[in-house]
């Protein structure tokens, strides 16, 4: 039976691999997840560690979750993200039977401040009926943590939200996917996400249009809602490349034929996108309303720029063409980042033990 119950939305490519080195470290884990991969665009996520889909309707999902809590072996439940009625009984339950309870989220206090103060309040006090006053916070960055510290939580710890396994190319690599997109040897954009208002495509859109480099050239990937805006804008500009959404398996040489990777969101989270361009050695340029900002970008590889400002961004595609120009465009890749050994030491201060592992 599980001594260490997780309750995640969904599996992804990096967490994914932290779950399962707890796993093969020897710790009793469950992992309870709302959905599966399927239509996420993320290729093969299959998850090696002990998991289980949450099915049915919100009675059902709830039963499941209330099943897994009373497990008599169960001594830590981490608990990611807190909005969905199955998480809120878990923890409640969890609280009840004196089981520790650890929160992680990407929840972000840039959009969480522009809230009413009086909703604010609210929400502190629903937050801590909840969680309880002992509950400990695995917070993902600076806005993150300041996002758990204003809501009340003082028991928090930095694990990063790092990249077990970006997705990584190689200087050939990338020089084919050039040559296979017609997209020269100039000056290389790349935006990578959903498209879809919130990520502030046209306001890159906008700022590209306004540079008057025939040899500059701007790659877009990804699918929905707004695909219908970039296609029309990529139509009129022969400059534009739309690629359409691409497995992660897939991502490693986009990123490494670009020179400049823009995440222009009006609301980001966090944005994982820009840690998987820094892999790569690719600069960013990011909006102040992006989640990791204080965490990744410096004026030593990238820009942040206020959000919809399409003159200050046109600026920035300038600035980081001249440095093209100057042949000092990369920047060094930012290694890999595991957080399973970070975990690991948590939940061992929290009594988890390890099983013996078998010998062969």
């Amino acid at each position: 039976m599980a001594q260490v119950l997780f309750i995640i939305d969904v599996p992804t490519p990096y967490r994914n691999p932290v779950l399962n080195h707890l796993h093969r470290e020897g710790l009793d884990v469950l992992a309870l997840y709302h959905w599966s991969t399927a239509g996420r665009g993320w290729g093969s996520v299959v998850p090696d560690h002990p998991h289980q889909i949450l099915s049915g309707g919100r009675i059902a999902r709830c039963a499941t979750a209330i099943r897994a809590v009373r497990d008599p072996d169960l001594k830590v439940l981490c608990c990611y993200g807190y909005a969905r009625p199955a998480n809120v009984l878990a923890v409640l339950l969890a609280r009840l039977r004196g089981v520790r309870i650890v929160l992680r989220s990407d929840s972000n206090w840039l959009r969480e401040q522009r809230r009413p103060r009086y909703r604010r309040w609210a929400k502190r006090l629903l937050l801590r009926a909840i969680f309880g006053r002992r509950a400990r916070v695995w917070t993902v960055g600076a806005v993150n943590d300041r996002y758990w510290a204003e809501y009340g939580f003082p028991d928090r710890h930095l694990i990063p939200y790092g990249l077990p396994h970006p997705p990584v190319a190689s200087p050939p690599e990338a020089t084919a996917f050039r040559a296979r997109h017609d997209l020269g040897a100039g000056f290389v954009v790349l935006f990578v996400g959903r498209l879809e208002q919130i990520k502030g495509v046209d306001t890159l859109l906008a700022a590209f249009r306004a540079t008057d480099d025939p040899d500059s050239r701007l790659v877009i990937v990804g699918n929905g809602p707004t695909r219908s805006i970039v296609d029309h804008a990529a139509a009129a500009d022969p400059r534009i490349r739309v690629l359409g959404a691409l497995p992660q398996e897939e991502l490693g040489p986009v990123y490494a034929a670009a020179d400049l990777f823009v995440l222009p969101s009006r609301s980001e989270a966090w944005g994982l996108v820009v840690a998987e361009a820094q892999a790569n050695g690719v600069r960013v340029a990011v909006s102040d309303v992006v989640g990791c900002h204080p965490d990744l970008v410096t004026p030593d590889n990238g820009w942040v720029f206020p959000v919809d400002d399409v003159e200050r961004l046109t600026g920035v595609l300038a600035e980081a063409r001249a440095l093209k120009s100057a042949n000092r465009i990369r920047i060094p890749p930012t290694p890999a980042y595991h957080a399973g050994p970070a975990m690991l030491v948590e939940l061992a201060a929290a009594g988890v033990r390890p099983r013996p592992l078998s010998r062969h």
